[in-house]
């Protein structure tokens, strides 16, 4: 345990998220719409690993997210 917490390497975050590739994760470190969402990277000897409470923090974002999504474009369809 570290002061962060457990942490989880990034292929293991990979994995995680659904088997997305590392270049994905690189990418969402930069995407306006996910910063202050995204896990922080935590760099340990030229290794990224990222906190086990951040990710699941980020993990329920993406769920509400997506079921907000979801019900705002029902709602556009009932309308039509």
């Amino acid at each position: 345990m570290t002061r962060f917490g457990e942490l989880v390497s990034d292929p293991d975050f990979c994995k995680e998220m659904g088997n997305i590739t590392s270049m994905t994760v690189w990418r969402w470190d930069r995407d306006p719409a996910l910063i202050g969402r995204m896990p922080v990277r935590i760099k340990i000897r030229n290794r990224n690993y990222r906190s086990r409470v951040e990710i699941d923090n980020f993990k329920s974002w993406l769920l509400s997210s997506a079921t907000k999504a979801r019900s705002e474009s029902g709602a556009k369809v009932a309308e039509a």
